[in-house]
């Protein structure tokens, strides 16, 4: 072969390398030696190219902003191996593949892994799939896990991602909507805020009222989205874990607590994202599939129900250290009497308010709230105290 030849042939190798990759990208993915970037004309999500999958950005084309990570294995993965709780990530796979590709106009990435490091770990099998629409700006995320003997599984951490610290140019844009405490919570700049490895509270239970957890940024970067499309209220938690310079978030399913072989939710986690600079926009994507389902349909017939404008949870516990400083220690509730001053205070502050305020009441009388599990009953001062107070915040 002359040199002329060869050159040529290189030349035609060449293009033909450019084309194949041109098309590659043009179609529905774009890879390179360090991650693979798949998405619609809305959204983009990139992955580390490595058995931890990490999820490493997400472009929000409504908005022209990426959110990176740094990454973090994309599930986590807890079971019982005898009395001891044994925990593997995705990371730990000994070997794993994926495979992108579009059916009926939607793109699919399909995840497994399996020879988990570890004793015991060997037999499990972990696939997950996530899903692109064509035409919206949301990706709907599945996993399931397969194993060869029966075992008990604590919970299932997916989607996992990690190490964020903002949507848009200043980490004090960035506001974090949790519908937990029994009402919901806006908090700016979230990176300090709550409890590494502490689990979200979960839902549904009065801690936790929707199932939903979102970022959005207040000069225009747009918002980042969770919810799970569950129609059938199963447990789990909306996680959030703040370490100061950056941030975890996660849902984290927990399935019947019995032995299996095979788990899977019934539901999806949507990772979506929109342009919203304000938490009512925000949740406008939750609330739109909300509003749809059967349990939000039909009317509120109770009128004190229908009418109600302002929910107090009120505690019926005070710190012990409020009480020594009075020279009172050893009584670590509040008082019956003083919820009741606190509503007539409320009802005089309201009196233009044309509606019903809806008192909840709640206590951990033992150890004190939250500190461990509720022992509510018998109330502390007896079940006629406890009347009297029910009955004077109804009149």
């Amino acid at each position: 072969m002359t040199s002329r030849s060869y050159v040529l042939c290189l030349l035609i190798a060449s293009l033909l390398i450019i084309n194949a990759v041109s098309s590659f990208s043009q179609g529905f993915a774009i890879s390179d030696a360090r991650m693979i970037t798949v998405g619609n004309k809305f959204i983009k999500l990139s992955f580390k190219r490595s058995a931890s999958f990490a999820l490493l950005n997400v472009n929000n084309e409504l908005t022209g902003y990426s959110y990176r990570f740094t990454g973090i294995p994309i599930f986590e993965i807890c079971v019982f191996d005898g009395d001891i709780v044994k925990c593997f990530t995705s990371g730990n796979a000994a070997s794993y593949r994926y495979r992108i590709f579009q059916k009926h106009g939607m793109k699919y990435i399909s995840y497994e892994a399996d020879g988990f490091k570890g004793d015991g770990l060997h037999s499990l099998r972990v696939s997950f799939r996530v899903i692109i629409p064509k035409d919206a700006p949301v990706t709907y995320w599945s996993i399931t896990i397969y194993a060869k003997r029966s075992l008990r599984i604590v919970h299932v951490k997916f989607p996992n991602m990690g190490r964020f610290t903002r949507l848009g140019e200043k980490a004090d844009d960035t506001y974090l909507v949790t519908p937990t405490f029994s009402g919901g919570l806006i908090v700016k700049n979230p990176l300090d805020f709550c409890c590494p490895g502490y689990p979200g509270h979960p839902y549904p239970t009065g801690e936790q009222w929707i199932q939903y957890l979102a970022l959005f940024d207040a000069k225009g970067a747009g918002a980042l989205y969770l919810y799970t499309n569950d129609t059938n209220g199963y447990y789990k938690s909306f996680n959030w874990e703040g370490r100061g310079k950056w941030a975890t978030f996660s849902v984290i399913h927990y399935p019947p607590f019995n032995y299996l072989t095979k788990y899977s939710p019934s539901y999806n986690v949507i990772l979506g994202v929109s342009a919203a600079s304000n938490w009512r926009e925000a949740l406008k994507p939750y609330k739109e599939w909300a509003s749809k389902q059967w349990w939000a349909r039909g009317n509120i017939r109770a009128p004190w129900l229908k009418d109600t404008h302002l929910v107090v949870y009120s505690t019926m516990h005070i710190s012990p250290t409020f009480y020594e400083a009075q020279n009172k220690s050893g009584k670590y509730h509040a008082r019956f009497s003083d919820i009741l001053k606190a509503a007539e205070r409320l009802k005089e502050r309201l009196r233009l308010y044309n509606g019903t305020v809806l008192f909840l009441l709640g206590g951990w009388e033992k150890n004190g709230q939250g500190a461990s599990y509720p022992d509510v009953f018998p109330p502390a001062e007896g079940w006629e105290e406890l009347r009297k107070l029910v009955d004077g915040l109804h009149n």
